[in-house]
């Protein structure tokens, strides 16, 4: 007997066999075919060492399109980074830092975007991203004291440290948020 499988099943197949996993693609196949022990470990035998270029483009364009993830990801992550130390580097008022910690914080109000928009683009889009690393920080920091790897009372010095510039008000927004988010 044959073993027909849709095209979903066998792309399922695929991804289970590029990834070294004979047994959970034998259990696939029959699961999808109701096929006995014997006949999907041969079909999955047949499909691990076959020639098929169809087959083995399938293959090819699913590890392609894995590395192409991966490197999206690579390169968003460095230029999150770039960004990030371009924002740290640039001169930025506290009270436009305050503004941007408070958009963040979901006070969108008509005023506050008006107060944001006398700014130069670059210099709020700095602020914003510094806004969601503080919050981001916080998080961390706050993790790791619960973790027991620091004192709680560490928390808001380290805090300070690695997001110089906010107000005493935006620290202990963050802080406050960061304890209940990771309890």
């Amino acid at each position: 007997m044959a073993i027909e499988l849709s095209a979903a099943v066998h792309r399922q197949a695929l991804e289970l066999l590029e990834r070294g996993e004979l047994i959970m693609c034998v259990k696939l196949i029959r699961e999808a075919t109701g096929c006995g022990l014997a006949e999907a470990r041969a079909w999955v035998d047949d499909l691990a060492g076959s020639k098929d270029p169809q087959e083995a483009s399938i293959g090819q364009r699913l590890e392609q399109e894995r590395r192409e993830a991966e490197s999206a990801s690579a390169r968003a992550a460095l230029e999150h980074d770039a960004a990030l130390r371009a924002a740290r580097a640039m001169p930025l008022a506290p009270e436009l830092l305050e503004l941007c910690w408070q958009r963040h914080c979901g006070q969108s109000a008509i005023a506050l975007e008006a107060a944001l928009s006398c700014w130069p683009a670059e210099q709020v889009r700095a602020a914003g991203l510094l806004a969601a690393e503080l919050e981001h920080r916080a998080r961390v920091l706050c993790d790791v004291a619960r973790g027991g790897w620091s004192e709680e009372e560490d928390v808001e010095f380290n805090l300070r440290q690695l997001c110089p510039g906010f107000s005493e008000s935006a620290y202990r927004e963050a802080l406050a948020q960061a304890w209940q988010d990771t309890r």
